[in-house]
């Protein structure tokens, strides 16, 4: 059931609110996403409870501000930048490399 806390929302980030940032769309999701914290603290969107009335004032508050909302998204992606897996690659290539000094090396603590 994807409108209760036993959602599996609950638990992952569904693919769609990430689709949706990188479209610079502002987001509207529930307080039982796995993306509340991170909407409500980078204002990236609205997170609302299920109820009719709060779900209206909270899609016109994201029309009437969403120049402002597609700002906080492309902030947000500017301190947390998308890498290739060439990139990951690369990443746990060094990660192994530095292990490996440090167990090759008995005076390193």
């Amino acid at each position: 059931n994807l409108l209760t806390a036993d959602s599996y929302s609950t638990y992952i980030v569904p693919g769609k609110t990430i689709q949706y940032l990188q479209t610079l769309t502002p987001v509207l999701i529930t307080s039982i996403n796995s993306m509340d914290e991170i909407t409500r603290k980078f204002e990236l969107g609205k997170v609302v409870d299920l109820n009719l009335g709060n779900l209206r004032e909270s899609i016109l508050h994201l029309f009437e501000n969403q120049d402002q909302y597609r700002y906080n998204i492309q902030e947000y992606g500017n301190l947390y930048p998308a890498k290739t897996v060439t990139e990951y690659l690369a990443m746990t290539q060094e990660e192994g490399q530095s292990n490996r000094v440090v167990e090759n090396n008995p005076t390193v603590v």
